[in-house]
């Protein structure tokens, strides 16, 4: 089993195990990303095999998953806007709802909520904001029934209508509520059971367990999960949002030395993205020197302080980005965002083929838009240093249309216009 941090320079246990409210359907917003294929070609073929087993047909095969994809996303839903329900209800803050695994098929945000919405149907996750620890163990109690119940309450809603219209319905819309009966009730008593499963992005527990480990939490760990929200809601802004805000938001937990690893890692992220060099590089040396680390905070602490020296273009700075980068790479080569971060410091140095070579990988075509951006940017930078204008421009307008408003691409087109004059 590999660490969360392989696979992130923030460690994503943090939806889980604090403000994170998932069932054993959900995993971390990141890891929506990881196994995007493996999701998509397995549940399909799933649907397929059992729609041909039951209707005898191709045709039917593929009505059938259409419809089971369609049933099984509405019972996620409702179970995931059951949980929000019930939160809003209780006064608890809903700051990410996220339904639907794979790449996400939009990404927006209201004042005080990001939605999030993927492909595949088999997963949801919402984030929980708590005002304070008063009512605690109760709230999260009910939160956590909540999504399940009221799955089990559309069951046997869909149920008795089926059972009052039986044999009258037509063939499809039949099925349709038969599946959804069915996906409604797995996914009901399944989250009632208490038990935790072990996957390769972690232990995640049921709403059954989650209900049991509410009452169980002493008042430390009330506070240490209240206290997360702040966390979890900067790193989707870091996401998919402003780096400037989420320095605005970090920055007094910084000042105050109340922040945890995860924090510092973010926080020196947004600084170094933000132009507050100096802040983010005493903020990456402090926490290497004192904090004690595991390998994969190691490495992403090494790599936001390459990140920031990189920029800093001076030669003892580029060549302590090199070893830094170096570092974080031979620590966790898989790590996309130290990927990224090798293939800025090797243009920097002059290794344009090598960059190259890391920027290809192609997990990056599932990051996020904005990730997907700074490593087109990057590869645009490389092309353009290596003479080849027509593909650097290529990257860069593959680029802008990701993140058309993004600092990066304003930088990396002026860049290649100040090259192309010249």
């Amino acid at each position: 089993m590999t660490s969360d941090w392989e696979e992130a320079f923030v460690d994503a246990s943090t939806f889980r195990n604090g403000p994170g409210k998932a069932c054993v359907t959900c995993k971390a917003y990141r890891d929506k990303f990881q196994g995007f294929y493996v999701n998509v070609a397995i549940t399909s073929i799933v649907f397929l095999v059992i729609g041909y087993h039951t209707t005898g047909s191709a045709i039917g095969a593929v009505a059938f998953a259409l419809i089971a994809y369609v049933a099984a996303y509405a019972a996620i839903a409702l179970h995931e806007l059951a949980h929000a329900a019930a939160a809003t209800l209780v006064g608890v803050g809903v700051p990410v709802f996220s339904i639907g695994g794979g790449r996400q098929v939009r990404v927006s945000r209201t004042a005080a909520r990001w939605l999030l919405l993927g492909f595949t149907p088999s997963e949801g996750l919402i984030v929980l904001s708590y005002p304070s620890r008063n009512g605690y163990r109760m709230k999260s109690a009910f939160i956590s029934a909540a999504g399940p119940l009221f799955n089990l309450a559309c069951a046997g809603a869909v149920y008795a209508w089926l059972k009052q219209y039986e044999g009258a319905l037509p063939t499809y819309p039949e099925l349709a509520a038969q599946l959804f009966v069915i996906f409604n009730v797995l996914l009901g008593v399944a989250n009632l059971l208490p038990f935790q499963a072990s996957t390769p992005y972690g232990v995640m527990s049921s709403d059954g367990r989650s209900i049991l480990e509410a009452f169980a939490m002493t008042d430390e760990q009330v506070d240490e999960a209240v206290g997360q929200t702040l966390f979890v809601v900067a790193y989707f802004e870091y996401l998919f949002g402003s780096k400037a805000a989420v320095v605005e938001m970090v920055e007094p937990v910084i000042e105050s030395g109340g922040a945890d690893i995860a924090m510092k890692i973010l926080a020196s992220a947004a600084y170094a993205e933000t132009g507050n060099l100096d802040k983010g590089i005493r903020l990456c040396r402090a926490a290497l020197e004192v904090d004690v680390l595991d390998r994969g905070q190691r490495a992403a602490l090494l790599n936001n302080l390459a990140y920031a020296l990189q920029f800093k273009e001076t030669p003892d700075a580029l060549d302590e980005a090199e070893q830094l980068s170096s570092e974080a790479y031979s620590l966790c080569p898989m790590a996309l965002a130290i990927r990224s971060t090798r293939a800025l410091v090797l243009v920097a140095t002059d290794r344009e083929r090598e960059a190259l070579a890391l920027t290809r990988d192609r997990r990056f075509k599932i990051e996020p838009k904005p990730t997907q951006a700074k490593v087109l940017c990057t590869q645009a930078t490389a092309y353009a240093k290596l003479g080849e204008m027509e593909r650097a421009a290529e990257s860069l307008a593959a680029a802008t249309r990701l993140a058309p408003d993004s600092d990066r691409v304003a930088r990396t087109r002026a860049e290649l216009a100040e090259q192309a004059a010249a």
